[in-house]
């Protein structure tokens, strides 16, 4: 029969550590290199918030004078 007084809990493991160095699992995990169309196209969503940022600056200026 089960005896409840030997009951232990069992150990837990986060399945997705925050630590990137974790290496609970003995996998090493491989950094994916960046493509030149990966970094163009993250460039190229970078101007268009810094743009899209520099536009609404502009038409806060405009409607503060007005």
């Amino acid at each position: 029969m089960y005896e409840k007084k030997n009951k232990k809990k069992a150990a837990t493991i986060d399945p997705e550590p925050n630590n990137d160095n974790n290496n609970d699992w003995g996998v090493e995990r491989q950094q994916q290199q960046p493509t030149n169309e990966n970094v163009m196209a993250k460039l190229k969503s970078l101007s268009t918030c810094m743009i899209m940022d520099d536009s609404l600056r502009l038409i806060q200026e405009v409607v503060k004078k007005n």
